[in-house]
């Protein structure tokens, strides 16, 4: 999920610095915020212009009913309101479009990155939080078996190359038998669940 355009404006409950501060710990463009905080300020004026516009063609528009009462001519109002019907039309479309726009590029933003987290350009500085393994069970490491994925890989079970794609590195798709795995696995885990009189929920999908 990615920040709501709202998180980037100061006065509507957001926090811009805090935004930019989380983009220099990602070695991402800072200016990209200070964007999305002008293309929010366009927005708000084409959306208020719209407004306005609407407001005149219901001005002019209770001037036409009050000449056709008194059965006076009103076609010069009528040709008025016409174009001004117009002009809210055009102008609500460009109001449309920069939302869209505005909205797009507010989600290139990625999530605000927590407070403990190492600030680091690679995974160099990643630190261990906390360990675990089996008590009074000695681990036992490895060095001559395929990585998780490598295995995956090779059942053609899943799609690192589309997955990177969409969502960016370390996206993926679960094709094939990693589909049917990933079903059993939640399936166990459901009938864990039922099996422990707990209470299963989901999110809707």
């Amino acid at each position: 999920m990615t920040l709501d355009v709202l998180h980037f404006i100061d006065n509507k409950g957001g926090n811009a610095e805090e935004i930019r501060e989380s983009q220099r710990k990602r070695g991402l463009s800072v200016e990209l915020v200070d964007e999305v905080i002008q293309m929010y300020t366009d927005w708000v004026k084409l959306d208020y212009d719209a407004a306005n516009l609407s407001k005149q063609v219901n001005a002019v528009q209770k001037e036409i009913a009050a000449k056709k009462k008194a059965k006076e001519n009103a076609d010069e109002l009528v040709a008025k309101k016409k174009e001004l019907d117009a002009q809210v039309i055009a102008k609500r479309a460009e109001s449309k479009e920069h939302e869209h726009k505005m909205r797009q590029k507010a989600s290139t933003v990625g999530n605000l990155v927590g407070t403990g987290v190492p600030v680091s350009l690679t995974e160099d500085d990643n630190k261990t939080i906390r360990t675990w393994h089996p008590e009074n069970k000695e681990v036992e490491k490895k060095s001559n078996i395929l990585a998780h994925h490598e295995v995956m890989l090779r059942l053609d079970a899943i799609d690192l190359e589309r997955g990177a794609k969409i969502a960016g590195h370390r996206g993926y798709f679960l094709t094939n038998d990693g589909i049917d795995l990933n079903q059993a696995l939640i399936s166990y885990g459901l009938t864990s669940c039922a099996n422990a009189a707990t209470r299963r929920s989901s999110l809707p999908s």
